[in-house]
């Protein structure tokens, strides 16, 4: 409900209000109160993105886009003056709307300012459309009136008055049965739970013990979904309780059918785009078309081109399947549904599992024994088993060493094993220093020749040890290497002289003898040439 609006005495608006603190009856003044939504949750179903935040001069209250420009609200909601005095809000809470602005304003003939709440039913023109994406919900037809045999029925009420916090500004819903509707010209009189209540003609209430509506909730709707479709079936008006506890009544909406749709000017004729059955002037709404009759068989629709609105044969192809995925495809051809008993493939594209086609379900799927062997389409995890309908590896992977050095070893999933050759000339040795070094060369370890081991000396002996290289072993000392020669310390030297010496001095041997011949000779010449 709205706050702050001025009252005459008598019946007041409610926002929601209360009786006063005396036990109330029919002749009593109904007092304005500001308690919150009662057990109310919020509600964020995109459909009810249509319910709106309104705010004015006056106060706070709610309504409902029930077109793409025209909002339904109270006509106490709607008392403000100007239509600029209003701000219409598109969204689930604050601050996060959307605004539109208003451009006119209409209530009903009937209603009464001083009093409020007979005939409360007002209608808001927007600038423009609502913002994208927010469909309008259509106001409850005449042709679907709710009457007194429909007591008990759900009506899910919404609105952004006051939560339990005192929050003004969230979108709540609560659903309540329908407890009593008044269609007697003139009202109605009714008692409950020892107090009387007087109840304005062409109004619907409940009972607010167990929670309910409150303030800010005025003008806001009370749905009712009709064969799938929902409707907008109560318009909050006024309540009774000191804590909005006691009972709330809203305006029946349908018993204002000619006053809503002579606003709209929407109703649409056979052929003509529409959401709902009460946009149409059939009373029809079928494939987005208002059509001339329910258009109820198979095969048939309101939408075929060049036959917008009439009932006619649908387009050949146009799917109508039945209840059995397992009997074919089902397509409509000439009017009738035609299936092309084609059996669904049902064969499984993962292993561990079998499939069948199953009449009424289409295909299922069953794991198959735990143990059986599978391929997981990994070949580097090893083998696999079916274990609970999937395939899983048994932990072994495979082995793709290949003793090479040449090679870069790797697994790939679908082929297995792969060798890749490494650079040429990537050294490879394969332990044996003898054979010379090696080298890679198009992935084959190669090797450049036999070490050479040979020092050129006849004192030792030459060999190589795989792990050592080349091993040189000194001869024995005394071991003839060459003529007059023999091994002494690895050393290839001459042998020692075999002539007689006695102790002392030693006699002059050849060499001297011939050293002094030569000096001798060296002499006389020297002397000749000086003469």
């Amino acid at each position: 409900m709205r706050g702050h609006i001025s009252l005459a005495a008598g019946v007041c608006l409610l926002a929601l209000f209360s009786i006063s603190c005396q036990p109330p009856d029919s002749t009593k003044r109904i007092e304005r109160t500001e308690w919150p939504i009662i057990n109310g949750v919020e509600d964020t179903k995109p459909e009810h993105m249509a319910v709106v935040f309104m705010s004015n001069i006056s106060g706070w209250c709610s309504g409902t886009l029930i077109s793409p420009t025209v909002v339904l609200t109270a006509a106490h909601c709607a008392d403000a003056g100007t239509p600029a005095a209003y701000t219409i809000y598109f969204g689930n809470e604050s601050p996060d709307f959307e605004t539109r602005d208003v451009v006119e304003v209409i209530y009903h003939p009937d209603w009464d300012h001083d009093s409020g709440l007979e005939n409360d039913i007002a209608l808001l023109r927007l600038d423009l459309p609502a913002p994208g994406g927010i469909s309008p919900i259509p106001h409850l037809p005449e042709s679907l009136a709710l009457l007194p045999a429909d007591l008990g029925t759900n009506l899910e009420h919404v609105g952004f008055g006051r939560d339990e916090n005192s929050h003004l500004g969230t979108k709540k819903t609560i659903t309540l049965p329908i407890h009593f509707i008044c269609i007697n010209s003139g009202g109605c009189s009714l008692n409950y739970n020892g107090y009387n209540f007087n109840i304005y003609e062409n109004n619907i209430c409940n009972e607010q013990d167990s929670g309910g509506i409150c303030s800010g909730d005025s003008g806001g709707p009370a749905f009712i979904t009709i064969d799938s479709v929902e409707y907008v079936a109560e318009i909050t008006s006024y309540g009774f309780g000191s804590s909005c506890d006691l009972y709330a009544c809203g305006t029946k909406v349908d018993e204002y059918e000619t006053f809503i749709n002579g606003f709209i000017g929407s109703f649409a004729v056979n052929g003509q785009i529409c959401t709902n059955p009460a946009q149409c002037y059939s009373g029809y709404c079928v494939d987005g078309t208002c059509c001339e009759n329910e258009c109820t068989d198979e095969c048939h629709s309101c939408d075929v081109p060049r036959a917008l609105g009439v009932c006619s044969p649908s387009v050949d192809g146009e799917p109508c399947p039945d209840t059995d995925p397992c009997n074919g495809y089902e397509s409509c051809q000439a009017g009738i549904c035609v299936s092309d008993a084609v059996t669904p493939d049902c064969t499984p594209v993962v292993p561990c599992v079998t499939g069948a086609c199953v009449t009424g379900q289409g295909c299922v799927h069953t794991p198959v024994a735990d143990g059986q062997a599978c391929d997981n389409s990994d070949l580097c995890d090893g083998i696999d088993q079916c274990i609970s309908g999937s395939c899983v590896s048994q932990g072994t992977s495979l082995d793709c060493d290949d003793s090479n050095d040449c090679t870069v070893d790797s697994c790939d999933a679908l082929q297995g094993c792969q060798y890749a050759d490494v650079a040429d000339e990537t050294s490879c040795s394969d332990g044996d220093l003898c054979n010379g070094a090696e080298t890679c060369l198009s992935g084959v370890c190669q090797t450049a020749g036999a070490l050479n081991c040979d020092d050129s000396n006849t004192c030792t002996i030459d060999s190589c040890d795989s792990a050592g290289g080349c091993q040189h072993e000194k001869m024995a000392d005394g071991e003839k290497c060459a003529d007059g020669r023999s091994c002494k310390g690895g050393l290839c030297l001459p042998s020692p002289s075999s002539g007689c010496s006695t102790s002392g001095s030693s006699p002059i041997g050849f060499p001297a003898v011939l050293f002094l011949l030569f000096f001798l000779a060296g002499l006389v010449s020297r002397s000749t040439r000086l003469n």
